[in-house]
């Protein structure tokens, strides 16, 4: 939010209402709202209490394990991270597996560099990922590269793999060591979390190189391999780990392997799958009984935007200079509505699905699905009502560009710098309005918030009131996020220059209360709202419960740092659980049981 748009917003709510209250019956434009600018004064952040945050992830004791036949160091339990156990905690896998070095002539990285976050890596502690057996100790294995150690690792029985295969053992592989450090020799024992060593100087900068892998037990090996490492027995090392530590945790329904992006979860559709889109150009339809794919619709145009019908049978997609919509009813490669799902990795898809209609557009549309069908289309200048068969049902002129939607049966709100107006019941019951103040609408009680770069205003939309305005130091929109919660309130999380926030705030715009976000890590989390509460997803996985009423959270599972700052959390609630990537790897979805609830809610 500029300082003008700021300095707006304190008059907005009065004069939005008094021109609603004086609008008459016949739809027609009132055109503008002239509105007073007052002088801008700065905004600072205000120190704001820390997030209280309980940690309920289900852990097991860093105990000696009992002896077996065919693990005499005892099974596995559950994996930590090699350094800052249990989760990485300060520490990052910055150099992941599988990159390409042209260092080593292009050939592609078999493990992964752990490095601090903050001071030197040198010396820090490296510890044993799970119960083993040494089966290599060389303080010199590596030469100038200095110490190796290997680690073998039994599972318990009926244990599998991502390809359904039995996982018997693996070898975990702790690389740069420093060589006076290593405090472990072959044929010992080692629980989960032991110091087995610290972190060493190579000829290059210090780190650690961590490897999960199933051959090579009794020698140093490459560190890089000129083909996949993961065809000839290495693991991408964080995946590996963080699949098992979500297999092994109570209240995870299923794990599944998802290589694509995800951008935006649409919601169920018609044959019970959650449809989701992906950012190269893919509609997917997962099935929510194991997380795999039942269909797909690949489009020959990028997806900004996505709604979902309320039938459930048809999606509404903007593409760059274009509205368009898809059936999910029986295209070319798409299972018809209702019809059992092909077993995966059986079916074949068209490359392509002819879109049901397509209508263009000057501009970019914006996109919101209407509740009784149809979908909310603004483009170039106008805001239309377009329905499945791609009839326009109504229409209104003259809304200015329109960068979001937010509605319900009675309201549409149109966000929009730098242009005011509203236009009474111009689609059956439903009046449009459009305060002139960019940023994200979410409409709660009988008001709508903005959460715009400059903070979060309320505005009410029945009453001649002045606005609720909640100012913080300029941030990046994109870097945070507003979700509405059950009670017409809402959630939000805001990263300006130094700071990072939680904001609730009630159904009539109050602030309830605002919290230090820093205790959910480095990245603002991605937020969802459940009938059980909101939660809080980590960019490494972690889930956090948050109770809205008071402002504390509670961690369900504990994730690894992600390898890489361009990955986004993604999270959709339905059927009770949450359904969430984990960025780590080639990708994983989780779902997560949240039917229960969490104590004390």
């Amino acid at each position: 939010m500029s300082t003008d748009q700021r300095a707006a917003s304190i008059v907005l709510g009065a004069a939005l209402a008094l021109a609603l209250a004086g609008c008459g019956g016949d739809g027609a434009d009132i055109g503008p709202l002239d509105i007073p600018l007052p002088a801008p004064e700065p905004v600072r952040d205000a120190a704001a209490p820390p997030l209280a945050l309980t940690d309920a992830a289900a852990r097991v004791p860093d105990a000696p394990p009992d002896a077996a036949a065919d693990a005499p160091c005892g099974y596995v339990d559950t994996l930590d991270a090699p350094l800052g156990p249990p989760d990485g905690q300060g520490f990052q896998a910055r150099y992941p597996f599988g990159r390409v070095s042209n260092r080593y002539g292009g050939k592609l990285h078999a493990g992964e560099d752990w490095l601090a976050l903050a001071g030197t890596s040198f010396g820090q502690s490296v510890h044993a990922v799970g119960h083993g057996q040494v089966v290599y100790a060389q303080p010199w294995g590596w030469g100038t590269d200095q110490g190796v150690i290997i680690v073998r690792h039994r599972f318990p029985p009926g244990r599998i793999d991502d390809d359904g295969r039995p996982l018997a053992s693996i070898l975990s592989f702790y690389g740069h060591v420093d060589p006076g450090s290593v405090a472990v020799a072959a044929g010992q024992c080692v629980v989960r979390g032991e110091r087995i060593a610290a972190v060493g100087k190579p000829r290059g900068r210090a780190h650690l190189h961590f490897e999960i892998r199933s051959h090579m037990p009794d020698t140093p090996g490459p560190g890089y391999w000129p083909t996949d490492p993961t065809r000839v027995g290495w693991h991408d090392p964080s995946a590996f780990l963080l699949t098992y530590r979500l297999r092994a945790t109570p209240g995870v329904r299923w794990l599944a392997p998802f290589t694509p992006t995800l951008t935006t979860a649409l919601g169920r559709a018609a044959d019970g799958r959650l449809v989701v889109h992906t950012a190269d150009r893919v509609l997917v339809g997962l099935d929510l009984a194991d997380g795999q794919p039942a269909w797909r619709i690949v489009l020959d145009a990028p997806i900004r935007t996505a709604a979902l019908d309320a039938s459930g049978t048809v999606v509404y997609v903007a593409h760059p200079q274009a509205v368009a919509a898809y059936a999910l009813d029986g295209p070319a490669g798409v299972p018809a509505a209702g019809s059992a799902a092909p077993a995966p990795g059986t079916s074949t898809f068209a490359d392509s699905t002819a879109p049901l209609w397509r209508h263009p557009t000057a501009g970019r549309p914006v996109l919101l699905a209407l509740p009784d069908g149809g979908a909310a289309v603004a483009a170039d200048g106008t805001l239309r009502a377009i329905g499945p068969d791609g009839a326009e049902r109504w229409r209104v002129d003259g809304v200015g560009d329109v960068t979001a939607l937010a509605g319900s049966a009675r309201w549409l709100v149109l966000a929009g710098a730098g242009h005011a107006g509203a236009w009474p019941s111009p689609a059956g019951d439903r009046t449009v309005v459009r305060p002139g103040l960019a940023g994200e609408p979410v409409l709660g009680g009988d008001g709508v918030f903005f959460h715009t770069p400059g903070g979060v205003t309320w505005l009410s939309l029945v009453a001649p009131e002045p606005p609720r305005v909640h100012a913080l130091a300029e941030g990046r929109l994109e870097t945070g996020q507003i979700v509405g919660l059950p009670d017409g309130g809402a959630l939000v999380t805001h990263r300006g220059p130094d700071v990072r926030r939680l904001l609730r705030f009630g159904p009539d715009g109050a602030l309830v209360w605002e919290r230090d976000a820093a205790t959910l890590g480095r990245r603002l989390p991605r937020l969802v709202a459940t009938p059980n509460g909101p939660f809080a997803i980590g960019a490494g996985g972690d889930i956090v419960g948050l109770n809205a009423a008071d402002g504390t959270a509670t961690r369900l599972f504990a994730g690894l740092p992600a390898d890489s700052p361009a990955d986004s959390p993604f999270a959709a609630a339905v059927d009770g659980a949450l359904v969430s990537r984990v960025p780590l790897g080639d990708g994983r979805l989780v779902a997560f049981e949240v039917g229960r609830g969490v104590a004390g809610w």
